[in-house]
């Protein structure tokens, strides 16, 4: 039996986590999560007492120093091996090459966990494991991508266990779900056309699982936690209209507990719209970006038109579904009408909530490459540690202040667009704390209403983070 340590910075549940220890615990190895809390000196004291075998992260390009500090303490007492998946090492898999590195995992992880964990309690090698880069004495094998796992239903339910012994996530009234796994489309900041190259030829990219499956796990869910809303996990739930249509039917039988999920624009049309809100949805997300069509199709490769957006609001409305849009500033070429567009977009198709963000361009990405082309990088912008997508737009920005001015103001705008010239003229003024503070405010706003919270639920959260995990 081999005894593995995922460690992650922050309590929040990450479903790659989930699907690992499921798996292992199925193989019979012995597993468990420390979340770094407000001492992080605690998770080394509890790392020693669990005394691994194997020390798990899994992480992304962004903010990911803390597991570099953990696995160099780690590595300096000789307490284990370091394995890092997740998308960083996935795309970047020449990040062994750290110190603090032995082993990383690129893209699907189930199975070379468990050949690896096998390995570690069998004291056999190691070196040879399909989606494995492993690093033994200077030397860096580099294996192949096994096919990806065709069949989602073959695995064992996700281990919510390993989360649900902190009682904040254990007791919070909305639960998430996986639902599929793959995106078909190739967003220019996004990393799925790389994904779906690396894949070539072993499998099917995007896979859902049956219906009934889900409803199953969400049954063994509701007799043993609180359970107000479902969150399904898809990066977009509305793809494939055959299997949305047959697995709402199901659930409305079965269940008909309201629940929020990942779309599309031109995924939504009336009948889509009109059966979601039957099955109980009540909230969905979808990305416009850039409310300017030459920049979202062009430049962000979205292929979405502004009448699909209009179009898709129409029918959420009309249906009663509440809808988050997720839209980024700082894009390349933007200019600044150009991101008011953006806003008076979402105020046209009356977007209950927005989240605005700041484009991080991530090292690999399709609109990585046209920004170093075109020379539009900013010289002190350092790709191995980008900033958080509320962070400063690293950028050449003709209109820097106002733009980012705009990106925390943006939400009074689409709320109250009689605010727009007033808008227009303030974010002329200086970065200053009451902007970060309207800007903060609308973040809270969008997680109590997208997660069917009340806000005496969410000070509670808010507290109980405050104090400890």
């Amino acid at each position: 039996m081999a005894r593995i340590a995922f460690v992650q910075d922050s309590l929040f549940e990450l479903h790659s986590i989930q699907c690992l220890s499921s798996v292992l615990k199925q193989g019979g190895h012995e597993v468990d999560l420390f979340v770094l809390d407000s001492e992080k000196n605690k998770i080394m004291q509890k790392l020693r007492a669990f005394k691994p075998d194997l020390v798990a992260f899994s992480i992304t390009s962004m903010g990911n120093d803390w597991a570099k500090v953990i696995a160099k303490n780690v590595k300096s007492e000789n307490m284990a091996l370091t394995i890092f998946g997740g998308p960083h090492p996935t795309y970047f898999p020449e990040f062994i090459r750290n110190d603090f590195v032995d082993i990383v995992c690129i893209g699907e992880g189930e199975g070379a966990f468990t050949d690896l964990a096998t390995a570690i309690d069998k004291k056999t090698d190691f070196t040879k494991i399909s989606n494995l880069w492993v690093k033994r004495e200077g030397k860096i094998f580099k294996n192949e991508l096994r096919p990806l796992i065709n069949d989602l239903d073959s695995m064992p339910f996700p281990d919510k266990e390993i989360y649900y012994k902190y009682k904040l996530l254990r007791d919070l009234p909305t639960k998430r779900i996986i639902v599929s796994r793959g995106c078909p489309y190739a967003c220019s900041y996004c990393f799925n056309h790389m994904y779906n190259a690396m894949y070539g030829g072993k499998g099917r990219f995007v896979r859902f699982r049956k219906p009934e499956k889900i409803i199953q796990e969400i049954n063994e869910l509701k007799a043993k936690y609180p359970l107000k809303t479902v969150s399904f996990s898809s990066d977009t739930f509305t793809l494939n209209h055959e299997w949305l249509f047959r697995f709402l039917e199901l659930y409305k039988k079965e269940l008909r507990i309201p629940f929020i999920c990942n779309s599309r624009a031109n995924e939504i049309d009336e009948e889509t719209a009109k059966r979601l809100s039957e099955a109980g949805c009540f909230y969905t997300s979808f990305g416009i970006e850039s409310g300017n069509e030459r920049i979202r199709n062009e430049i962000l490769k979205k292929d979405i038109t502004n009448k699909q957006i209009i179009d898709a609001a129409k029918y959420l409305r009309k249906y009663k579904i509440k809808y988050v849009t997720y839209n980024m500033f700082g894009l390349p070429t933007e200019t600044l009408k150009e991101a008011f567009e953006t806003v008076e977009l979402n105020a046209q198709i009356k977007a209950s909530i927005s989240t605005p963000t700041i484009l991080q361009p991530i090292k690999g990405t399709t609109i990585y490459r046209f920004i170093q082309d075109n020379e539009l990088l900013d010289p002190g912008f350092d790709p191995e540690h980008p900033n958080g997508h509320y962070g400063n737009s690293p950028l050449k920005l003709k209109n820097r202040r106002e733009i980012l001015n705009l990106q925390k103001l943006s939400w009074i705008g689409i709320k109250f667009p009689f605010t727009i010239p007033f808008l227009k003229k303030i974010i002329k003024l200086p970065p200053n704390p009451l902007f970060d503070w309207l800007f903060k405010f609308s973040l809270l706003y969008k997680y109590v209403n997208s997660r069917n919270l009340n806000w005496l639920e969410m000070l509670r959260i808010g507290w109980t983070l405050r104090k400890n995990v």
